[in-house]
């Protein structure tokens, strides 16, 4: 009789683990499918081109630089690694840089610098370049799809005065009274 009470007290936690599970399974956009299971890096395109010509790839970045052009849009893209759902990480990792070439009209209000993006196409080949002074070799893609990635929300932060000892509704420059001028100094 023991073991039938304990049954529904162990089977709550794994119904919640499962669920749990379930709901963090990362999900790839559309557009960006099928993703191929085997795709070089950008180095590797970079290093021999020729190899590589018309390999389908998912590679995602930064936009660091937008040219509308008679024929299309050209995105420079500094790359990331990218998540489970292609979404590139935040971080200072890179491969390096590459151009895409998208056949349509992208906005660069939209498009603009500083956006997370990934793209999926086919390796076209290097193009020879220049960031700045230093000469560059990009890898090109001609884009199938771009996924335009959301602004993250910014993070709400609320003080409450019940749980924060040091709570003043009078100086909301310094969280705590040993602020930057020493103790008891107002700004």
């Amino acid at each position: 009789m023991d073991r039938l009470r304990q049954g529904p007290r162990f089977a709550l936690p794994l119904v919640c683990g499962a669920a749990w599970l379930l709901a963090s399974c990362a999900t790839v956009p559309e557009a960006l499918e099928p993703v191929p299971e085997a795709q070089p890096g950008i180095a590797e395109v970079r290093s021999d081109p020729d190899a590589w010509m018309g390999t389908d790839v998912v590679w995602g970045g930064v936009i660091a630089r937008v040219s509308n052009e008679p024929d299309g849009t050209r995105l420079e893209i500094v790359a990331r690694p990218l998540t489970r759902a292609q979404r590139p990480q935040i971080g200072d990792r890179s491969e390096g840089r590459f151009r895409v070439f998208f056949g349509d009209f992208l906005d660069p209000q939209v498009y603009a610098p500083m956006r997370e993006v990934t793209v999926r196409g086919r390796v076209t080949g290097v193009s020879a370049g220049s960031i700045g002074e230093f000469p560059y070799r990009f890898p090109e893609v001609a884009a199938a799809s771009i996924h335009l990635w959301p602004l993250p929300e910014p993070a709400v932060i609320y003080r409450d005065p019940f749980w924060d000892p040091f709570w003043d509704p009078w100086r909301p420059y310094h969280r705590y009274p040993w602020g930057p001028r020493g103790w008891g100094a107002w700004p």
